[in-house]
């Protein structure tokens, strides 16, 4: 499947763990992600998923991008990023992948004080 998906900060909160402590934690919105573009070892030199998030004017899109969201028949996103796809092919060109589909063993994501997370600006 895929190694990532593309989101956006809602805004930050706070939780109480069972020792009464408040922790605080960032609310991110996941997804839908829509599938741009899959690149191939013969094709590209490497596998990966082109996914985009969100959506944008068509006035605000260089016509190259115009083509190339057409091409995949999807609308033009905010953000655009590749991830590393693991495992086989089994996204389509302009599939919508939520974050359930990413993560259907898992019900709530739960990070340790001393993990970190990757978090990349648009």
């Amino acid at each position: 499947m895929l190694s990532g998906l593309i989101g956006k900060k809602l805004g930050m909160t706070q939780v109480g763990g069972a020792a009464g402590r408040v922790q605080p934690v960032t609310v991110i919105q996941l997804g839908p992600c829509a599938v741009t573009q899959i690149k191939t070892g013969p094709t590209d030199g490497y596998d990966a998923i082109q996914l985009t998030f969100g959506k944008r004017k068509l006035s605000r899109v260089s016509t190259a991008q115009r083509g190339h969201f057409a091409k995949a028949e999807v609308a033009a996103g905010i953000a655009t990023r590749e991830f590393s796809q693991r495992g086989e092919g089994e996204l389509k060109l302009g599939q919508m992948i939520a974050a359930s589909d990413v993560l259907s063993r898992v019900i709530r994501l739960t990070f340790r004080v001393s993990r970190r997370v990757t978090v990349t600006r648009a």
